[in-house]
């Protein structure tokens, strides 16, 4: 997976508008029939250098498991 990110955060500094904007990358890996597991990673940036602001960069890691029991869904063989 691929995404690019922009966002206007809550903060103003001296009326100034916090923008962020990033990049992310990601995958799913099957495990075990429907389940998978999910890594990420992402690339950003937020704030401006004008007016004697910051700017920051920096990156996230993501993990994740999704876990999918199709058995509750599944109607029953016998009555």
């Amino acid at each position: 997976r691929f995404g690019i990110k922009y966002d206007q955060t809550p903060y103003t500094l001296n009326n100034i508008q916090i923008d962020e904007i990033g990049i992310n990358f990601g995958l799913s890996l099957p495990v075990a029939n429907f389940s998978s597991l999910d890594l990420g990673f992402e690339v950003a940036r937020r704030g401006t250098k004008s007016n004697n602001l910051i700017r920051e960069e920096f990156f996230r890691f993501y993990f994740g498991f999704t876990f999918m029991d199709n058995n509750w869904f599944r109607r029953p063989k016998f009555n």
